[in-house]
């Protein structure tokens, strides 16, 4: 077993995501910005190393579907002017000019990683097929240490297809405002575990009080470490 928490500087972009109700474009045509305009754009960044796109496996009952993850060797590149400056404005749909926030609705944050627990003789090769998310609210980030410990040790660890738990702290939240106008709150750290199966069979509860969310891999880009 691999834990590492000397990595400070590393963390992740997280971006969730929804077609508007009644959008003028196609889940083909969101699909399409994503892949070959938007996240082609942000892999040209120095120091975002790869991304992966995933589907909640319950689309009908997540109100943001779609997540992005983008690894980031530093979280330095979010203050980059390049990374403030890329281009919103897209042609979503042929001959006619659309930002995509008239089409889809997004909520971002930044994690910091605090821990990795795994296989030291994990063969990694490509994205995981697919993740669970737990999100959960801690006094200190020594308990949310502990808090991830304990949950490998006693739920996953004999788990065969399990690659690697990440702990991370939300860092910065760029969120959008629900129709009442006010602001989401969410938990402060996040738990990625990471499958080689999109098949995940593990409770959904039992987590210390954690949400949890399954995901299943679309596509990724890049080298994934």
């Amino acid at each position: 077993m691999a834990s590492n928490t000397d990595k400070v500087g590393r963390g992740i972009l997280y971006v969730r995501s929804k077609l508007l109700e009644g959008s003028i474009a196609s889940v083909e045509r969101f699909n399409t910005w994503y892949d070959q305009l938007h996240i082609p754009e942000l892999m040209r960044l120095e120091g975002i190393q790869f991304a992966t796109r995933h589907i909640s496996a319950s689309p009908r009952r997540s109100n943001h579907p779609y997540l992005a993850l983008y690894s980031l060797a530093n979280m330095d590149v979010l203050n980059s002017a390049h990374f403030k400056t890329i281009a919103e404005q897209r042609d979503v749909l042929p001959g006619m000019q659309y930002t995509i926030f008239d089409i889809a609705e997004f909520e971002a944050r930044a994690y910091n990683l605090l821990k990795s627990l795994g296989s030291a003789s994990t063969s990694i090769k490509g994205a995981p097929q697919s993740i669970v998310c737990l999100y959960a609210s801690m006094p200190t980030t020594e308990h949310a240490e502990e808090w991830v410990q304990q949950i490998y040790a006693d739920k996953l660890r004999e788990i065969a297809d399990l690659r690697r738990l990440c702990l991370y702290r939300c860092t910065t939240e760029f969120q959008q405002k629900n129709n009442s106008g006010d602001v989401q709150p969410e938990a402060q750290y996040l738990a990625i575990l990471e499958f080689d199966t999109d098949e995940v069979s593990i409770p959904n509860s039992g987590y210390g009080g954690a949400d949890v969310e399954h995901f299943t891999l679309l596509r990724w880009f890049g080298h994934y470490i």
